[in-house]
């Protein structure tokens, strides 16, 4: 099933065996197309697999956590999120949600569901009431919400890729002109 309703019921039986199956957590909301009088609700799925619930019990993962979304990678444009740490040994996953949609409300409600298919044990010795200790992520304003509403006392950090992309994006926004010009002359004078 490619779309539609019956791709959810596919989805809803492969996320009921991986649980079966003691493959991790994984739990599913179905889509519901929002209605004159309905707002709907968005699709979120939110995926722990059994290596990624024993990274959770490196003290890295609380620590610092790298949350980064990509969409595109399919004919629908669905935005998929990684959460990550890095370790001695190299990177590590913690958790993935794929969503059909990137507004805080949405990737709220998503990080609460990843906190609940944790359990209490995650983000190392902190717990996922607590959460990680630093975050870093790209420059969405939607994430950022999300995050600070699921962890209030996280520090959020900007991903020096993203910064540097966001910066070299306003330096070539027309209207700063007058302002790069002003730079130049301070610079180079």
């Amino acid at each position: 099933a490619q779309n539609g309703e019956d791709m959810f019921d596919q989805l809803e039986k492969e996320v009921a065996e991986f649980n079966h199956n003691n493959k991790g957590n994984a739990w599913m909301q179905k889509y519901i197309a929002p209605e004159k009088d309905d707002f709907g609700q968005p699709f979120i799925l939110v995926i722990i697999t059994n290596l990624m619930m024993r990274c959770h019990t490196l003290k890295e993962a609380g620590e610092l956590v790298y949350m980064d979304t990509t969409a595109g990678l399919d004919v629908l444009n669905t935005p998929f999120t990684i959460l990550s740490t890095s370790t001695p040994a190299g990177g590590l996953p913690l958790g993935v949600i794929i969503a059909s949609d990137e507004s805080a409300n949405t990737f709220t409600k998503a990080l609460e569901i990843l906190k609940c298919l944790i359990l209490s044990a995650g983000f190392g010795e902190h717990g996922t009431a607590l959460g990680p200790q630093v975050i870093m992520t790209d420059d969405c304003k939607a994430e950022k919400t999300a995050l600070y509403n699921t962890w209030k006392n996280a520090t959020l950090l900007l991903c020096v890729f993203h910064f540097l992309q966001a910066m070299w994006q306003w330096l070539w926004d027309g209207k700063h002109e007058a302002r790069i010009r002003i730079l130049k002359d301070i610079v180079f004078k």
